[in-house]
């Protein structure tokens, strides 16, 4: 609270495998065992064997030719004649059959070949699809990358500096030394705020330059321009307090006097529309009106109870008129609470200005 609203203000309370079914070969020709029983033995060797002859009954028919011994030799040439023909039937089916299978083999070895050669195909493009082409865009990839690293680092270099150490220079910043007392924890602490107002309109220059590399080298959803844009909002949240610090309470006490509570309101809002709000300063400024509409219900009740002189409301003498009011008590322990849910976000910001340089520097280097 500014040192000149003593009488409105109180000391503030403390994340396919292709399974191959090999079809057995079969010949198209029987395959033959045994071969059949040998006609060409003589009659005359089969009865010399020396099987004992049982005896014979009388024919049941009369011999009807004399010359059956002869009939029986023409018979048995006859069948030497036939059974003379029969190699020469089972080569040439054994040959067929040899000769079907091995067409079939090779119709098969043809139909195992095209199956592999196919199978190394549709490999040999899995592999380039899979593996070369991702490793020759990553390689690609991270060589923009890196060029593009060389370049916002030079721009980020000569921001950090400054930030830090308070130089001119586009040396690499190195780690974080937390026992160094940095050039913009030095300022806050000293407590000028026109040499805070005078750091932060140099260093707001050098930041956009940050941000001009970014946007040109980096795609809305890379990770270093989504972290650049989270570091923007505190920057330009904390630039913004460091120019414009906060709208004066007495200003408010003399506005709503004079003029009512819609007329102080709309100067506060006035006032933060000059912030060069990003997305996070939203919440500050959000934060700035809840207190100060917690001012206007001190002044309220200021005034609803006859104490609607500005010297003493100003001054004070309204406060310790009413300090020991239940209902006043309430009042003012609200507009602490706005008080500091206000000042702890303006804080954040100011850490973060200079505390994520090195989570951004160690991003961006290669």
């Amino acid at each position: 609270m500014n040192e000149d609203g003593v009488g409105i203000t109180i000391p503030h309370d403390n994340q396919q495998e292709n399974t191959q079914v090999e079809t057995p070969v079969t010949s198209n020709a029987a395959i033959l065992s045994d071969p059949e029983p040998s006609f060409n033995e003589s009659i005359d060797n089969s009865l010399e064997d020396n099987t004992p002859v049982l005896p014979q009954a009388a024919p049941l028919t009369p011999n009807v030719s004399t010359n059956r011994s002869s009939n029986t030799f023409n018979a048995t040439q006859d069948l030497k004649q036939d059974n003379s023909k029969v190699p020469d039937f089972f080569n040439n089916a054994i040959a067929t059959a040899k000769a079907s299978n091995e067409q079939t083999k090779r119709r098969n070895r043809k139909l195992f070949f095209t199956i592999g050669l196919v199978i190394g195909v549709i490999a040999i493009i899995a592999i380039i699809v899979l593996v070369v082409i991702p490793f020759i865009s990553n390689s690609i990839l991270n060589q923009k990358l890196s060029a593009n690293n060389k370049e916002i680092r030079v721009v980020f270099n000569e921001y950090a500096n400054y930030v830090l150490n308070g130089t001119e220079s586009t040396d690499e910043i190195g780690e974080y030394d937390p026992g160094k007392n940095y050039n913009l924890i030095a300022i806050y602490r000293r407590g000028d705020a026109k040499e805070l107002a005078a750091f932060y309109r140099k260093a707001d220059e050098k930041y956009k330059k940050v941000k001009e590399k970014v946007n040109e080298l980096y795609t809305e959803d890379d990770e270093n321009r989504t972290k650049i844009t989270v570091y923007s909002a505190n920057f330009s949240l904390s630039y913004s307090h460091a120019i414009h610090g906060d709208y004066s309470e007495k200003e408010l006490a003399k506005v709503y006097l004079a003029n009512g509570e819609e007329a102080a309101m709309q100067k506060v809002k006035t006032f933060y529309s000059e912030y060069e709000t990003e997305d996070y300063s939203s919440t500050y400024i959000g934060d700035a009106m809840t207190y100060y509409e917690s001012l206007i219900d001190i002044l309220k009740y200021y005034t609803s109870n006859n104490c609607n002189n500005s010297n003493d409301i100003l001054n004070g003498v309204c406060y310790e008129k009413f300090e020991s009011d239940a209902t006043f008590r309430r009042i003012v322990s609200a507009k602490d609470d706005a008080l500091e849910r206000k000042r702890l976000v303006m804080m954040y910001a100011n850490e973060c200005v200079y505390e994520q340089i090195w989570s951004i520097y160690e991003q961006i280097k290669e």
